[in-house]
């Protein structure tokens, strides 16, 4: 298949796969702005009572920031929701040259976005919310799994990867 940049002008499908895209990269920004400020977090709770007793003043780079902090996960899991909804879209009204492949790549990009997206809410604490978004992202693994003729076409983390079949050792002794 030839690149051809004028290809999402023409095919709605093409768009909304890189539209689903760049919202992933949004949410994946979001998200890594939202765990610096928790390590931030983090940072000036441990060093403030060391400060204090001290007779010190924490630096001002570690006052927390609930707001911004809230306002950080926000966007991140809005720009991941709005992923995996142009995603779905588009895996579902491919048109133009090479279906299978734009479907394929449209799932494989869901379920990065998903899996993303647990590991935002599991930083975040909501254990529940990042085991729904996990299972989802593995149902899209699978989705992808299938229209691969069952190999992944891509690495996957650790969470996300399709162990190996278990295959009886040969019993005939070599020499």
């Amino acid at each position: 298949m030839i690149y051809w940049p004028g290809a999402s002008f023409v095919w709605p499908s093409v768009y909304r796969i890189q539209q689903g895209i760049t919202y992933k990269g949004l949410g994946d920004l979001q998200a890594r702005r939202a765990a610096g400020l928790a390590t931030r977090e983090r940072l000036a709770a441990l060093v403030g009572p060391v400060a204090q007793a001290a007779g010190l003043t924490a630096p001002p780079a570690l006052t927390s920031d609930a707001a911004a902090l809230k306002s950080a996960r926000d966007s991140a899991v809005e720009s991941y929701a709005k992923a995996v909804t142009e995603l779905e879209g588009a895996a579902d009204n491919i048109q133009g040259q090479d279906p299978e492949r734009r479907r394929l790549a449209a799932h494989v990009a869901r379920t990065f976005a998903l899996y993303e997206w647990s590991r935002l809410l599991a930083a975040s604490g909501d254990e529940r919310g990042a085991t729904e978004k996990l299972d989802e992202a593995k149902k899209a693994r699978d989705a992808v799994a299938t229209e691969a003729d069952g190999k992944s076409p891509v690495a996957l983390p650790p969470e996300l990867a399709i162990a190996p079949e278990a295959k009886p050792a040969d019993a005939t002794p070599q020499q």
